[in-house]
């Protein structure tokens, strides 16, 4: 299948890089302002249209389904990726806190967990939702 809008560099076209072209063709976006959109670097995206042997990270694909509107079993069944049943619920924020805190000495993990801990005994669902609503988080 040869399509003239991919790149030259570009040796086959994936399922997960044809719905990314139509996506961005449908949505008037580029894969750069995808990228973005969905909090990636600006060549995330573009990397996989030009290389097609390579396969997202779990992550990229949670915050293409996230960004997309799409279910996440989609996203992953089109990089070709393994699904799992929890994998709808998946936090990205708690896979950031937990990259960033694997990344930290001991100590500092130590003193983390506690101040975690703290947090949690000290508070309810209802001042943490007031505080959010306050904030206009909700």
């Amino acid at each position: 299948m040869n399509n003239p809008s991919l790149p030259n560099k570009s040796k086959a076209i994936t399922r997960l890089s044809q719905w990314l072209q139509e996506y961005s063709l449908s949505h008037g976006i580029t894969l750069t302002e995808l990228s973005r959109d969905a909090g990636l670097s600006d060549g995330t995206l573009r990397s996989l249209m030009y290389y097609p042997e390579r396969l997202p990270t779990m992550e990229t694909c949670l915050r293409l389904a996230r960004v997309t509107g799409e279910s996440v079993k989609t996203v992953l069944q089109l990089a070709g990726l393994p699904e799992s049943a929890e994998i709808e619920h998946y936090d990205l924020n708690g896979a950031k806190l937990m990259k960033v805190y694997r990344g930290l000495p001991q100590n500092i993990q130590i003193m983390l967990l506690e101040i975690a801990e703290t947090l949690q005994q000290n508070f309810s669902e209802q001042p943490v939702a007031s505080y959010l609503e306050n904030k206009g988080e909700q």
